[in-house]
C-alpha cells in the first residue's frame, strides 16, 4: 500500500462482527434479491461475504495505525467474553435496510470500550447512540420498494441466535458493483 516517495495510502476502516446468514434471514435476503432485480427498486443487497455488525466505525487509517489498532483490539477483546446475539426484526435508515441485533449489556459495553478506546487513539467518538444492526441492502433516493410490505413479513421475526467468537478488523473498498470488505486481522473474545 506505499504510494510514491515513501507515503502509505490510507484505508477505510472499522471494527466488526462476522454474520452468516441463518435459514430463516436468508428467506429476508432473497425477498431483497428479487426486489433488486426490479430495475425500479433501485435496491442493491449488500454481498452476502460482507454481512456484519459494526462496532466502530475508524474511517480513514493511515497503514502505519495498523499494529497499534489491531494491539487496542486483541486488548479490548481479551476482556470480553464471547457474545451471545440475537438478531431480530427489520429497520431502516435513510437509504437502507436492516436486520436488528438485541441490544444486550454485553453487546453494548465493547461497543461502548471500543468506542472510549479508539476516541484516546485520536479516532472520532460517535455522535449517535450505538444502534447494533446488520445491514441487508442499500437504496437510493426515488427507491420504489414498499417498506411497509417488508415490515408487514418481517417486522417481528426472530432470524436466529449466534455466538460471535472474535471480533474483526474490517478494510473498506468503494467499488462500482457496491462496497467490498476485507478481514485485516481478528481478536478473538474470551471463552467463558
Amino acid at each position: 500500500m506505499q504510494e510514491k516517495h515513501g507515503k502509505s495510502r490510507p484505508i477505510r476502516c472499522f471494527i466488526g462482527i462476522t454474520y452468516k446468514l441463518c435459514p430463516a434471514a436468508r428467506k429476508l435476503y432473497e425477498n431483497l434479491q428479487q426486489m433488486a432485480e426490479k430495475g425500479s427498486s433501485r435496491l442493491r443487497p449488500v454481498a452476502e461475504e460482507n454481512l456484519h455488525i459494526t462496532l466502530k466505525f475508524l474511517g480513514s487509517v493511515d497503514e502505519s495505525q495498523l499494529a497499534a489498532i489491531e494491539h487496542a483490539m486483541v486488548q479490548i477483546a481479551a476482556r470480553h467474553n464471547a457474545l451471545q446475539l440475537s438478531p431480530k426484526g427489520i429497520g431502516y435508515f435513510k437509504n437502507s435496510i436492516w436486520i436488528g441485533v438485541e441490544r444486550s449489556p454485553a453487546l453494548l459495553g465493547l461497543a461502548a470500550e471500543l468506542n472510549l478506546a479508539f476516541a484516546t487513539l485520536g479516532f472520532r467518538s460517535a455522535e449517535k447512540a450505538y444502534v447494533p444492526h446488520i445491514t441487508m441492502a442499500r437504496f437510493k433516493d426515488k427507491a420504489s420498494i414498499s417498506l411497509s410490505e417488508l415490515t408487514t413479513t418481517f417486522g417481528d421475526e426472530i432470524w436466529d441466535e449466534f455466538t460471535a467468537n472474535a471480533i474483526t478488523l474490517y478494510k473498506s473498498d468503494t467499488l462500482s458493483e457496491g462496497a467490498k470488505y476485507t478481514s485485516l486481522s481478528k481478536a478473538e473474545l474470551k471463552q467463558p
